[in-house]
């Protein structure tokens, strides 16, 4: 399946979560005074999970697969491992919580943590940050422990389009959503120095030009695609609204490990990792 599920996450609304591991009050008050007092919100950083604490601790193995992010305006993103979505939370004497939106539902393999990051997420209770660190109280007991993914140009990367290559993992499908691609297919862009631009729409390879400006903005000449009929079911509907997202966006911004990118209204058009 690679539809968006319009439906509230089910796994964030049960009412017992799966226990991930336990701290008590005394380790919450070890993080207060390690980390710092907590601010309004957690905003302005992606933060990527990096171990759960507690009882029975565990290190994530590719953090850059869970990550969270709030937004100054109320909303969040999420992804967890090969899935991603958002919503909105809140914060409110002193109680943080989200409240859970739309959210990819693919199949991540047997070894993935992304349910249980999920589960976790919807006990969230209160959080402690620091410049370098984000600690997540549930309302299990067990805390999520969050550093900030590196900056582009700390990963050895660029800040820029330009010379950058990206997997894509969601397009706007042009009905107000953001899907992701067909399985047994790959979407890719890649920027080239010159201006040019190309990569895989699932089934066609493509090509054409793009500009930037001085600060987010990005225009796209006209997308050239191969001519090949691809008869497996979905891929060349998918070609085509991954060609037109690409082509209506008009803004870019890079976080972190990931590429998004808008049109002018703010909608996300096309996301993407390194």
């Amino acid at each position: 399946m690679h539809k968006v599920s319009n439906t509230i996450l089910a796994g964030l609304a049960i009412a017992a979560l799966i226990p991930l591991t336990a701290c008590g009050p005394d380790d919450a008050e070890d993080a207060e005074m390690e980390y710092g007092e907590a601010i309004p919100a957690p905003t302005g950083q992606v933060w990527a999970l990096q171990a759960v604490s507690g009882d029975e601790p565990m290190k994530i193995a590719d953090p850059d697969r869970y990550t969270l992010e709030f937004m100054a305006d109320g909303t969040y993103q999420v992804r967890a491992d090969c899935n991603s979505g958002s919503g909105t939370y809140s914060y409110e004497d002193g109680q943080l919580s989200i409240q859970p939106g739309p959210l990819t539902l693919a199949a991540c393999g047997p070894d993935s943590y992304s349910a249980k990051f999920l589960e976790g997420l919807g006990g969230m209770k209160s959080f402690v940050r620091s410049d370098d660190a984000l600690v997540v109280n549930l309302a299990s007991g067990a805390a999520m422990n969050f550093a900030p993914l590196p900056t582009s140009a700390a990963l050895g990367g660029t800040e820029t389009l330009a010379g950058s290559t990206w997997q894509v993992t969601g397009y706007n499908n042009g009905r107000g959503g953001v899907t992701t691609p067909v399985a047994a297919t790959e979407l890719t862009v890649a920027f080239g120095a010159d201006g040019t631009v190309s990569g895989s729409a699932g089934c066609n390879t493509f090509s054409g030009t793009y500009a930037v400006d001085d600060a987010d903005g990005v225009a796209f000449g006209t997308l050239a695609a191969a001519q090949k009929m691809c008869v497996a079911e979905g891929v060349m509907e998918q070609e085509s609204q991954f060609l037109s997202a690409l082509t209506n966006s008009t803004n870019w911004q890079i976080r972190g490990y990931e590429l998004e990118m808008r049109n002018n209204e703010g909608a996300l058009q096309v996301k993407a990792k390194r």
